[in-house]
């Protein structure tokens, strides 16, 4: 995949398989510029796909399941505010929902 590091392409096909082209067909909206866990900037692309074609439901679902960041040193809580803005931004959770959601991943994943 063009503009990717070769860290960030083996993520993608490694997590989407066959899919990773259709990531990285969304377009990338993320004015944060946060970069995915593997250092590529379409980390805002992985959140778009996983809410609109795996039909992930919450954050928590997106964080453990999708994106398998539950499994990092610190649950993800460095990308959680990436994971919040898109959801709102792409319409899948309110801002009420996102918040309440972001703040019960918190809970359940601190120790």
């Amino acid at each position: 995949a063009a503009g990717l590091s070769s860290a960030a392409a083996r993520r993608l096909v490694s997590t989407y398989g066959s899919q990773f082209e259709n990531v990285m067909a969304l377009p990338d909206t993320d004015a944060s510029g946060v970069a995915s866990p593997s250092g590529g900037p379409q980390f805002a692309a992985e959140v778009r796909y996983a809410f609109r074609v795996e039909h992930a439901v919450t954050i928590e679902d997106f964080m453990i399941r999708r994106a398998a960041l539950f499994y990092t040193a610190d649950a993800g809580h460095a990308y959680l505010d990436a994971v919040v803005r898109e959801s709102i931004r792409d319409g899948h959770l309110c801002e009420a929902e996102a918040a309440e959601q972001a703040s019960q991943y918190v809970a359940r994943s601190t120790y």
